[in-house]
């Protein structure tokens, strides 16, 4: 028993110093010893100047440093482009949520977070090919294959909620956007 607190108190005395070094490491590195990652696109929620929240694709640029062949990934991102808004929430929509409601800020990233995993499970194309209007908890909602709670990618509301409106103008919108965020549709963003 005794054998086997001293080598966990070992283990764990060896790993707070690997973490303290990595930290000193990672504090004296300069520029210069930063290496750029591929850029990659996201997709970012960002404050629109109106008290709304913007749905917006970036493609940003993440750097790195090398400390002992092992790669230490920093905190450092840079935006490289930004698109135009693609969905903007300005309403607070009622939730039974305990958590409380949906606010426009945790909406975005709500929406963010599902298209983004069902982007990377799905595909693009087949994301886009496979989203439908349908009715969940009696709201119009956007959902992925078969209407269902469990395939909800967004709940519509107000003008947006009405069979047409949600038919032929927000899920034409919706699915250029999941296609090909950096092209703004034509008729501007879901504003929801």
């Amino acid at each position: 028993m005794n054998k086997l607190l001293k080598l966990t108190a070992v283990g764990a005395l060896a790993t707070i110093g690997l973490v303290g070094l990595a930290n000193s490491a990672k504090a004296q590195l300069d520029e210069s010893q930063l290496i750029p990652q591929q850029p990659r696109e996201i997709l970012a929620c960002v404050n629109d100047g109106s008290g709304g929240v913007a749905l917006v694709p970036q493609q940003i640029q993440e750097y790195a440093s090398a400390y002992n062949s092992l790669y230490i990934v920093t905190d450092q991102t840079k935006v490289l482009q930004q698109g135009e808004p693609n969905i903007v929430f300005t309403k607070t929509l009622h939730s039974a949520n305990p958590k409380g409601a949906y606010t426009p800020e945790s909406r975005c990233q709500a929406i963010r977070d599902r298209v983004t995993n069902l982007k990377n499970s799905l595909g693009i194309e087949s994301f886009a090919e496979l989203s439908r209007i349908g009715k969940v908890n009696g709201q119009k909602v956007i959902a992925v294959n078969k209407v269902s709670r469990q395939t909800v990618v967004m709940t519509l509301s107000g003008e947006n909620g009405k069979w047409k409106v949600a038919k032929y103008e927000v899920l034409p919108k919706f699915q250029a956007f999941v296609n090909s965020p950096f092209t703004p549709a034509a008729t501007g963003p879901i504003l929801e």
